[in-house]
């Protein structure tokens, strides 16, 4: 910072003081249009940018201030009023510092238009940015001028440092030189404007490319009636078949909904963490889209199985924006299933043959087997029989009911009661 080579302690007060109330400034915002400053929108506020208004606003009235002690003598400079000065030269240095700060909140327009995974990566960054620019430009404009007036009220005089001389020199040349030679200048210039533009084509148009993970993320998902003696049986094949390629070093399956419990998943669901050898190792000349082909081959050999390749982190990601596992979706919404099903395969027949989409699929809701039980409460009235026994009784039949706890040193199992298979095998069995 220029401020820290010419001037004294006061101007790097004044300076200062804008990076933390402009970052509350920023965050009140935040907290008003209800958003959160996540840890990567914080980290990409610049500290220079945030206060580089500030900068060109205290050196300007420092620079001033010099000059008219120089030209008055400091003795007579000290008794002086400088508020006229300083209200003059912040006037004049306002318009360039609020057009400099609104080129760069304009440069951030396309930040708020990201979407998908970017958008909810980088707006909060882009908002984070913008909120604190406003902030300091705020102060810069309101503020900074009336400590200057305070804090630079008396015995101001720069300071020239070799350093800053030095590069000060060489701009002065390059400045010179620029302006004996406008055409050339000019010339120069324009060429290399049109290189910058030519090297754009060779640049990717994709903001947030997919990036490799080393990994592989296989999701199966089997009809929803699938026990879970079946699912596992049929990952066992699944799995023996992703470790058949020499670039899978190893294979990591997971049947049925999460720890957590946040997905409705059944048994028919199954997800393999497919780890691979790094790319340099393979023995073959493949891609990884190759790779996924190949194994989408193999697997497609197992009938009724939907199959969808993503990688982990990505795969959290998308799912933690947008709730399912896919790079697009079409979302319904209601609350009667059936017309959810009917409306989902519409949709399906309509897009699957759109060019681009590839292997389209529908998230079922419906479809898992179940067992309607009404009770007879006439009957169970006359033998004194309550609904939450009924209910308890089916609960054990079913599912099992917990009726006790076995305690294995620091480890505790539930004691379940549940019917013999042979005896919960049919609807007819449990009926009678």
């Amino acid at each position: 910072m220029v401020l820290l080579f010419m001037a004294d302690w006061r101007t790097t007060v004044i300076v200062s003081i804008v990076i933390p109330l402009a970052l509350l400034f920023a965050f009140l915002c935040l907290k008003l249009a209800g958003m959160s400053a996540n840890l990567l929108s914080l980290g990409a506020v610049d500290f220079g940018i945030i206060i580089d208004g500030a900068v060109v606003m205290v050196e300007g009235i420092f620079v001033m201030l010099d000059h008219k002690a120089h030209k008055l003598g400091m003795e007579k400079f000290n008794k002086m009023a400088k508020a006229g000065w300083i209200k003059q030269t912040g006037t004049g240095l306002g318009k360039a510092i609020f057009f400099s700060k609104l080129i760069i909140i304009t440069s951030l327009i396309p930040i708020f238009s990201f979407q998908k995974v970017e958008g909810k990566m980088f707006s909060p960054l882009a908002f984070t940015l913008g909120f604190a620019l406003l902030g300091a430009l705020l102060f810069t404009l309101t503020l900074v001028p009336a400590l200057s007036h305070i804090l630079l009220n008396k015995n101001v005089k720069e300071r020239h440092n070799p350093f800053v001389e030095f590069w000060n020199r060489i701009v002065a040349k390059s400045f010179g030189f620029t302006f004996r030679n406008k055409r050339l200048s000019l010339i120069v210039s324009l060429v290399i404007l049109g290189a910058v533009l030519f090297s754009a084509k060779f640049l990717g148009t994709e903001f947030l490319p997919t990036l490799n993970e080393g990994s592989l993320w296989v999701t199966a998902e089997m009809p929803m009636s699938t026990s879970l003696k079946e699912s596992i049986k049929t990952t066992k094949v699944l799995k023996t078949t992703l470790e058949s390629f020499p670039e899978v070093t190893g294979v990591l399956s997971q049947t049925g909904r999460s720890n957590d419990g946040t997905d409705p998943n059944g048994f028919g669901f199954v997800q393999f963490a497919v780890a691979l050898k790094p790319k340099e190792e393979w023995t073959r000349k493949i891609n990884m889209d190759q790779l996924i082909e190949e194994m989408d081959h193999k697997l497609k050999q197992y009938q009724g199985i939907t199959y969808n390749y993503s990688q982990p982190i990505s795969d959290n990601v998308a799912e933690a924006v947008a709730g399912f596992k896919a790079e697009n979706g079409i979302k319904i919404f209601g609350d009667n299933l059936a017309t959810l099903d009917r409306l989902s395969k519409e949709v399906f027949a309509q897009i699957k043959d759109i060019q681009g989409i590839k292997e389209p699929g529908i998230i079922l809701n419906i479809g898992q087997p179940e067992v309607s039980v009404i009770l007879d409460r006439t009957r169970m009235a006359a033998f004194n029989v309550l609904p939450a026994d009924a209910q308890a009784v089916l609960e054990m039949a079913f599912g099992g009911k917990t009726a006790s706890v076995l305690y294995d040193g620091e480890r505790k199992f539930n004691i379940r009661l549940r019917y013999a298979p042979e005896y919960r095998k049919t609807e007819k069995i449990l009926r009678s």
